[in-house]
Order: C-alpha cells, then structure tokens, then sequence
C-alpha cells in the first residue's frame, strides 16, 4: 500500500488499479471510503478505463474489428507504477501492453496523481496518446462512501445537497444497458436535496446525462460535518450503491454505458473521447471535508 498524509486526512492506495482504498480523518480516525467487502461490494474507488459502463454483449467494433471489454474497461484490474511518491502526493502510470492490445487497440499511457491538501484530495487523470492515430476511450471515478446501514429501504442513508434546483431526468439501467429515455424525473427541493435510500436507488445505477454541478455535498444521518465532491465540467454522473449496504458510490463520468439501441460502433459511441495523436487528456474531481 501506498500512503499520504496532510495532518488532518491520511490516505491508503493500492497499486492493484491504483485504487483509493482508505481515506481517514486524522484527528477521530473516521473512515470516509468504503474498505470493500465480499458482502456487498469488493472495491473501494476504482478506475473507469477505457470505457464506463457495460458494452452490448460486451463488445464493440472498430475498423472492421470485433473486440471485447468486460465492464468498465481493464484499468481497475492492472497494477499501476509508482512514479512519483512524496508525503502529500502520489502518481500512478499505467502504458499500453501485449494482454491491453488484444482487447483495446490503442497505445496509451494513463497518470493518475492524488494530492492531499489540508481536508482535501485531489484526483487527477492524464491520457496520453503516443500513437500515429485518433485514440477512442472513456474514463470514470468510482468512489464508495461510507453513509449509514439501514434496516429498511425507505430508511435515508445519506442526503445529497445540490446546488441546483430543477428536475433532474434519471436514466436507468436493463441488464446493464442504458434506456433509451429517461423513466423518471428526481425533482430537487428547494435547496437541492436528495434524500438517498434503498427504494430509490434499488434499480440499479442512476444515471444522469448531465452535470449535477460544480460540486455535491454528502451529508450521513448521525455523523458530523460533510463531505464535497467537485467534479466541475464531467458531462455524465452516476450514484449507486447496494441494498442494505453501508455505502454509497458518487461516481462523475466521461463516458457511459451502451445504450439498448446501440450500434456497437466504438467511434460514434455515446460520451467517448476522442484524443488525437501526441495529445494528452486531463480531468480531475476532488472530495473535501468541511464542517
């Protein structure tokens, strides 16, 4: 494992996908991320790379090729080198290999840095194209955190407070694939709040084809001060968790799931980027902890 510490949080990655696998407030030694568990889900934050989502039968077409990626690409599943470490910050690098090269035909380089400072980590991503050629990818984050466990579905595990107020339309997700059209609208309150339960989020992901906003502040019943994500200018937003679960997954996208409809064409897939060669493509999300 590697560590970080600002004197206030203490983080824990894994190079096993360069995953966040613990991040602690310092003075009360409160967990704020999921630790994974066989129960109900075995991972804490992992990385999106190079799709988000399921893909149709799980696979995709390319130049006249048939290729095939399991859900959310590979990145998650492949250890990472440490290239830079200090006591604050860390980057991680993941390149393009014979095993990637089968399944994803682009030569790539993947960075991901976490910096911790006071309350707060930051996350950033840095794809890197080397090749000759237009790259096609989509990246996402995955972070699980810690809310209340609940005895019953309708039992509020944690409030998001948004700084919007407006109907927000859900997509939901068949056999991992993304409908057509949205199947409901979330109504905000006046002050942007969504209350989060089992009955809510029971059909698998919510899916959002939009920003939710510069950032979303999670508030957990019974525990003090809040948690603010920022993930300003990621087009696509994903919350999920699993019932009866002490955990809840506040997940900003580049990139989503196939649709039921899809074409399975990877070059005019939904929220997939483009990078052209020599180029690299950067996005970064942060959690805060605040009063």
């Amino acid at each position: 494992m590697v560590t970080l510490s600002s004197g206030i949080l203490a983080a824990r990655f894994s190079p096993l996908g360069a995953e966040l696998k613990s991040l602690l407030e310092t003075a009360t030694g409160r967990e704020l991320i999921w630790p994974g568990s066989a129960e109900f889900w075995n991972r804490s934050s992992p990385v999106l790379f190079p799709i988000v989502g399921r893909l149709k039968d799980n696979t995709y077409k390319l130049n006249g090729n048939t290729y095939h990626l399991s859900q959310h690409g590979f990145a998650r599943d492949k250890t990472f080198t440490i290239v830079e470490h200090t006591e604050t910050h860390v980057k991680f690098r993941l390149e393009h290999d014979p095993e990637t090269l089968e399944v994803y035909p682009f030569a790539f380089m993947l960075d991901i840095e976490y910096k911790l400072e006071k309350a707060c980590l930051t996350v950033k991503y840095h794809v890197h194209n080397p090749a000759r050629e237009e790259m096609y990818f989509s990246l996402g984050a995955h972070p699980g955190f810690y809310c209340k466990s609940v005895a019953d579905k309708a039992s509020v595990k944690a409030t998001m407070r948004l700084p919007l107020n407006q109907e927000l339309l859900v997509y939901r997700l068949k056999d991992g694939l993304l409908q057509t059209e949205p199947t409901e609208g979330l109504v905000s309150s006046i002050e942007g709040k969504i209350e989060l339960t089992d009955e809510l989020i029971e059909n698998d992901a919510m899916v959002f084809k939009r920003s939710l906003g510069p950032w979303i502040d999670l508030y957990v019943p019974e525990r003090p001060g809040r948690l603010r994500l920022s993930a300003k200018g990621w087009p696509y937003f994903g919350i999920w968790s699993k019932k009866g679960s002490p955990f809840v997954c506040l997940e900003p996208w580049y990139g989503i799931a196939d649709s039921v409809d899809t074409t399975q064409d990877f070059t005019t897939k939904e929220g997939i980027c483009k990078l052209a060669p020599g180029k690299t493509w950067s996005a970064e999300w942060s959690v805060e902890l605040k009063p």
